[in-house]
């Protein structure tokens, strides 16, 4: 991310709220989270640009910010429950085309 210039950051972060915007009302959510590492010294596991958008709701945890260290944990079925089921294939195809619909965009 520090080798982008200045419109690259813009067009990232517009592309992030947009992207952002879809997994909300996909996912019914009224809040999110968003995860960046840059180098293996802060977690980054794939060495490229991506971010983790974690769609959120009221008391979806205990402690709301506690997902972060969960995730570092590796326990990532803390994710899925009744409030956030695994999804068919189907349902994860249908949300990959909208994505990639606005992708275009």
């Amino acid at each position: 991310m520090l080798e982008f210039d200045t419109s690259e950051v813009r067009d990232f972060f517009l592309f992030a709220q947009k992207i952002t915007r879809i997994l909300l009302q996909t996912f019914k959510a009224e809040a999110f989270d968003w995860s960046y590492q840059e180098k293996e010294a802060a977690g980054q596991t794939v060495p490229h640009i991506h971010l983790h958008i974690i769609p959120r709701k009221p008391n979806d945890l205990e402690n709301a910010g506690q997902w972060y260290a969960k995730l570092q944990q590796n326990s990532h079925s803390f994710l899925d429950g009744a409030e956030r089921p695994l999804l068919e294939d189907e349902s994860l195809q249908a949300i990959i085309k909208k994505l990639k619909n606005s992708a275009r965009v």
